[in-house]
């Protein structure tokens, strides 16, 4: 077998893309029998579905941005607690 390495797009991740093409929306869902979505307030909508997902992703990634523009400075503070901790122990302060 012979492999062909295929480089992604950036940023091609798109559930809304992803869940169109497993319910084939392109064909109307000719090819679909069945299906139902789980997890979501709505299990029989599917664009209802879609939007939740999309936008609990959208709020998952604010608050990562959030937590990673605090990191730096707890980094700095734990430096701090250990260097007091240290002179405590030491009896330095």
């Amino acid at each position: 077998m012979i492999a062909k390495r295929i480089e992604r797009k950036q940023h091609s991740s798109d559930y809304k893309r992803l869940a169109h093409y497993i319910l084939d929306k392109k064909a109307d869902g000719r090819k679909v029998r069945e299906a139902w979505s789980t997890n979501c307030a709505t299990p029989d909508d599917f664009d209802l579905a879609i939007k939740e997902v999309t936008a609990t992703q959208h709020l998952d990634s604010e608050l990562a941005a959030k937590i990673l523009g605090v990191l730096p400075a707890l980094a700095w503070l734990s430096q701090k607690l250990q260097k007091i901790g240290r002179d405590i122990v030491t009896n330095k302060s």
